[in-house]
C-alpha cells in the first residue's frame, strides 16, 4: 500500500473515468516502498497526450514534451507529468530514441525503463504492477537493469553514471550484469554531455557512503574526469575514505575525491559551475597548507581562503588524517575569531578607501596598496583596527 498524495488521485480518477488507465510510476513508487517521501509524482497512461490535453482541458496543462507523450497538469498547486504508455524506437545517439510508438498496454511502457526498482507502477484501486521483481530487488538491495543490461546502456549510456549513483545513494549492490555491462560500456559515456555527467557525478558524490562505488569503479570515474595518467590504487583508495568521511559539501568532496590530482583540468573537463570550481580550488590549496594554531597565522587564512572555505579545509584535513587535537585546538582559535568578531578581512577594517582620500590624499591603486598594508597590521597586532590609529600608522 502506498500513500498517494490528495493531488494525485483526482488525475488518477478523472483518466479511469474517461475510460484510460493510470498509474503512478518509476521513481515515486521505488521512494514510497523505501520509506522515502517522493520529490514528485509521475503519472502513466494509455491516454494519448491529444486526450490528456482534452480532458484537463479545466486544468492549466503545458504541453511539456508531445513528441514523446508528456503532458504538464497542474493540480492543487502541484507539476504532474503525465505520459502516454510508449516503446522506444532505436537510439541512434546512445542518449535519445530516434522515435516514440504509444501504446494502450502498460507493461510495454514498464519494459524500456532502466532499472527493476524504477519499473514498478502503482494505482490505488488496481494496486503494484511489477512484471520485473523491482519490489524483491529493493528488499535485497539490488540494482538490476530491465531485461538485457548491454541494451540498456547502449540505449542510454547515462543510465551508467545513473546506476553508479543510484548504487551509491541507495546503498545497493550492482547485480552481476549490470556492473559487467557497465565497466565494458564505460566508453559510451563520451557520447553524453558533460554536464548531464557532472550533475550524476554531483548526486553521487553527495551520498552517505560513496566510497565503496567510487573504489569499485575507479577507471570510469578517472574516464569522466579526463584524468589520462595512472593514479596509484592507494592515492585513490585514500581519497576516495576521505570524501566519504567528510561533510557532503560537493566542493570539499571533489577536492578530497582529487587530492593531488589535476583538480582544475577535471572540474573544467566536466563543466561544473565556476562557483563549484572555485571552491574546491580554493579548498585543494588549503589541504595542501599547514595550519598552525596561532590566531594570526589563521586570520592570513580566514583572509586567503575565506571563513566558509576555510571551514571545509579544516574538515577536509580531519578527513585525510582523522580528528587531531592540533585541528580542535585551531576551530576553537577560529570560533573565537568570529564570535569577537576579529579583523582579518580588508571590509572589516574601521576604515576604507573613501577615508583614505579625505584624511591622507591617498587615491587610485595606491588605495588597495595602502588598505593591504593595514589589513597585515592589524593581523599581526602592530595596530588596532581603529580608524584613528589606522591613519596615524599610514601617516608614519
Amino acid at each position: 500500500m502506498i500513500d498517494v498524495p490528495e493531488y494525485i488521485l483526482p488525475i488518477l480518477n478523472i483518466l479511469e473515468d474517461s475510460g484510460f488507465e493510470a498509474y503512478t510510476v518509476g521513481g515515486c513508487v521505488r521512494d514510497s516502498f523505501l520509506g522515502k517521501v517522493p520529490s514528485d509524482w509521475d503519472i502513466a497512461t494509455s491516454a494519448c497526450p491529444e486526450k490528456v490535453l482534452e480532458i484537463f482541458s479545466e486544468f492549466t496543462t503545458i504541453p511539456t514534451g508531445l513528441k514523446h507523450g508528456t503532458v504538464t497538469v497542474i493540480s492543487d498547486g502541484n507539476p504532474v507529468e503525465i505520459t502516454t504508455y510508449r516503446i522506444d524506437g532505436e537510439y541512434a545517439d546512445c542518449r535519445h530514441p530516434e522515435k516514440v510508438t504509444f501504446s494502450a498496454n502498460l507493461e510495454d511502457d514498464l519494459s524500456r525503463r532502466d532499472f527493476t526498482v524504477n519499473a514498478m507502477a502503482y494505482n490505488p484501486k488496481n494496486g503494484l504492477k511489477d512484471p520485473y521483481n523491482g519490489q524483491l530487488d529493493l528488499k535485497n538491495k539490488v540494482l538490476r537493469c530491465v531485461g538485457d543490461a548491454r541494451l540498456r546502456f547502449n540505449e542510454d549510456a547515462l543510465r551508467i553514471m545513473r546506476a553508479l549513483r543510484f548504487a551509491a545513494t541507495l546503498d545497493f549492490e550492482l547485480e552481476v550484469h549490470t556492473a559487467e555491462a557497465i565497466k565494458n560500456g564505460a566508453h559510451l559515456l563520451q557520447n553524453i554531455a558533460k554536464e548531464r555527467i557532472s550533475a550524476e557525478l554531483s548526486k553521487l558524490l553527495l551520498a552517505e557512503k560513496p566510497e565503496n562505488i567510487l573504489l569499485a569503479y575507479k577507471n570510469i570515474f578517472l574516464e569522466v574526469l579526463g584524468i589520462k595518467h595512472p593514479v596509484p590504487d592507494s592515492v585513490w583508495e585514500e581519497n576516495c575514505k576521505a570524501a566519504s568521511l567528510a561533510t557532503p559539501h560537493l566542493p570539499l568532496r571533489l577536492a578530497l575525491m582529487l587530492n593531488g590530482l589535476p583538480v582544475s583540468d577535471a572540474l573544467r573537463h566536466l563543466k561544473f559551475s565556476n562557483a563549484v570550481k572555485h571552491a574546491a580550488e580554493t579548498i585543494t590549496k588549503g589541504l595542501a597548507v599547514e595550519i598552525l594554531p596561532d590566531k594570526a597565522s589563521i586570520k592570513k587564512q580566514l583572509r586567503e581562503f575565506g571563513a566558509e572555505n576555510m571551514d571545509y579545509i579544516i574538515k577536509g584535513k580531519c578527513a585525510l588524517s582523522g580528528d587531531s587535537e592540533i585541528l580542535r585546538d585551531i576551530e576553537e582559535i577560529i570560533s573565537d575569531i568570529k564570535a569577537n568578531s576579529e579583523c582579518y578581512m580588508i571590509s572589516q577594517l574601521d576604515i576604507n578607501g573613501q577615508d583614505l582620500l579625505e584624511h591622507l590624499g591617498i587615491n587610485g591603486p595606491e588605495i588597495g596598496n595602502a588598505l593591504e598594508t593595514l589589513l597585515d597590521a592589524v593581523i599581526s597586532g602592530k595596530c588596532e583596527n581603529q580608524k584613528n590609529a589606522l591613519l596615524e600608522l599610514l601617516k608614519k
